[in-house]
């Protein structure tokens, strides 16, 4: 058939690939083996895939990952021969031609055998061997966004004294998951063992060595209570498992691992008397449970990823204000990207991906002086700060919970969070969000001048305030006078100098901007600033 131009790739009947605008999950059902001595494996997986589209789709890709060609035998495709299919083998891609295109409703059944070395992903150098969410070690439906999957994995062979340690209901050696990001992903171990206890459903795992028993139980604390504070406060928790395994004996903080299960580092040096360490992993291990919702339920597809970082450190920040007391982690976050302004450095966030991947200094685990850990962690939670102040909390967490409704097992890209914060607010917020992610623009106001009357036992406080960097927003100024009661009220953004007026009935104490730290503020010192608390 010949092309005419114009007629596009759906149209044209040329059978080229194409990701239809509904996308649909796929079933897995994957059974494995695996050899720990001789690092490799094998399985068997079915994958069965219905479009659920008004587009025909003629042509599907099955993405082989790290598995050679010749390690992968199709055995058949929609309970037919894979010989009958025209297919096309390139580099880690199998392209499948359907007989007859699959309308929607239609299904697709792949079957095949696989096997590979053992890819690993460990900080304890053989002492457990973790698969993590990026390694590929099975066949995979490839679309053009990511897309969850129910996964049904069986380990029906190991070495000898290995564990396995894996996400999903469990049922003898059967694991199943749903809304999996990515890759489906499982530890194994000799020499680690685990504890677990349930909360509203949910098995929560912590992996450890026997030695750092008493470490693993205040992760499990952590963990507990953490996540039952999520469950109330969003009405759900993704998965039906959640598992801590050991990360680095180095570093200190964590990571995602796979949808279910996360690292953290340092178990080795837990001391229950340390109460910075103790502060710290009880602000970390909540952190890693926000990725769960924001990154692997709520699949995070952009670079540098400010959005997945943000909202799920947005959550594990109400945690954080309900235990009282280890609000340092998320002053950290604002800090940490205040100080990479003073430095002189990018902050912007939209870099292009190129720009974006050389701005990780090519050192993403040292977090004291690169764009990962100053800029987007630090100011992405910063954004989300602020936004929820120009918004209003309880809009902000309407606005996270239609997500986790609407978006679960989906990707959530930056252009469908600002229209939904703009559809809940009411407002436009393109004044807010530009500049915050397109620019290297820092947010900076002074206190300019103080002029305090009394008369007749009332005190007119009239507070001067300059705007001095290149982003206006409408932060808070709170007056604490002698009689221990205070004000606040907001600067309007759009004027570049303002005179704020207060009435008390008795002298000012103390002027603050930005209370309750909310905003990430470039310091600027005036020689109002003893009057200042915030300067």
């Amino acid at each position: 058939m010949d092309y005419i131009y114009g007629q596009g790739m759906r149209n044209s009947g040329c059978g080229l690939f194409v990701t239809p605008n509904e996308l649909s999950q796929a079933e897995y059902n994957i059974s494995v083996n695996i050899d720990a001595k001789q690092n490799t494996y094998n399985g068997l997986v079915s994958i069965v895939w219905t479009n659920q589209s008004p587009m025909p789709i003629k042509r599907l890709c099955i993405d082989r990952g790290i598995i050679a060609e010749n390690d992968l035998i199709i055995q058949e495709i929609n309970g037919i021969s894979p010989s009958k299919y025209d297919m096309l083998f390139h580099e880690k891609f199998i392209l499948i031609d359907m007989p007859v295109p699959l309308n929607c409703g239609d299904s697709f059944v792949f079957k095949a055998k696989f096997s590979s070395q053992l890819p690993t992903f460990s900080f304890h150098a053989g002492d457990i061997i973790a698969v993590n969410s990026h390694v590929a070690w099975y066949p995979r439906l490839f679309w053009d966004e990511p897309i969850g999957s129910t996964c049904k994995v069986t380990f029906e062979s190991i070495t000898d004294g290995y564990q396995v340690f894996a996400a999903g209901d469990k049922s003898g050696s059967t694991y199943l998951e749903k809304n999996i990001a990515n890759y489906y992903g499982f530890a194994i171990s000799k020499k680690m063992t685990s504890i677990s206890q349930e909360v509203n459903g949910i098995t929560v795992s912590v992996v450890h060595y026997p030695k750092h028993k008493a470490c693993a139980e205040f992760m499990m604390e952590t963990a507990v209570d953490s996540l039952s504070f999520f469950i109330k406060f969003v009405g759900m928790y993704p998965y039906k498992s959640f598992t801590i395994i050991p990360g680095s004996p180095k570093w200190h903080g964590g990571g995602n691992f796979s949808s279910g299960m996360v690292y953290v580092h340092n178990f080795e040096s837990y001391n229950p008397g340390d109460h910075e360490y103790v502060d710290y992993y009880k602000a970390m291990v909540p952190h890693e449970i926000g990725h769960q919702y924001f990154w692997e339920y709520v699949i995070e597809n952009e670079n540098p990823g400010w959005l997945g970082l943000g909202l799920s450190m947005a959550l594990d920040r109400e945690y954080s204000r309900y235990k009282a007391g280890i609000n340092s982690f998320h002053k950290m976050q604002i800090d940490r990207y205040l100080n990479y302004v003073l430095a002189g450095k990018n902050t912007t966030i939209t870099l292009p991906e190129e720009a974006a991947w050389l701005a990780f200094d090519g050192n993403d685990n040292d977090f004291g002086d690169n764009y990962h850990g100053n800029v987007v962690h630090g100011k992405s939670f910063s954004i989300v700060s602020m936004l929820m102040d120009v918004i209003g909390k309880v809009c902000f967490y309407d606005v996270m919970r239609y997500i986790l409704d609407n978006y679960g097992g989906k990707a959530l890209y930056t252009h469908e969070y600002i229209k939904l914060c703009e559809k809940f607010s009411g407002m436009k917020l393109c004044w807010f969000f530009t500049p915050w992610l397109k620019s290297n623009k820092s947010l900076s106001y002074s206190l300019d001048n103080i002029t305090e009357i009394e008369e007749g036992g009332v005190y007119t406080l009239m507070v001067e305030v300059g705007r001095r960097g290149f982003i206006s927003a409408p932060v808070c100024v709170r007056v604490t006078f002698e009689d221990g009661s205070y004000q606040t009220t907001l600067t309007e953004r759009l004027l570049g100098k303002q005179t704020i007026s207060f009435t008390a009935s008795s002298k000012y104490v103390e002027i603050a901007f930005d209370p309750y730290e909310a905003y990430a503020m470039k310091p600027h010192r005036s020689k109002y600033a003893n009057d200042c608390a915030t300067l």
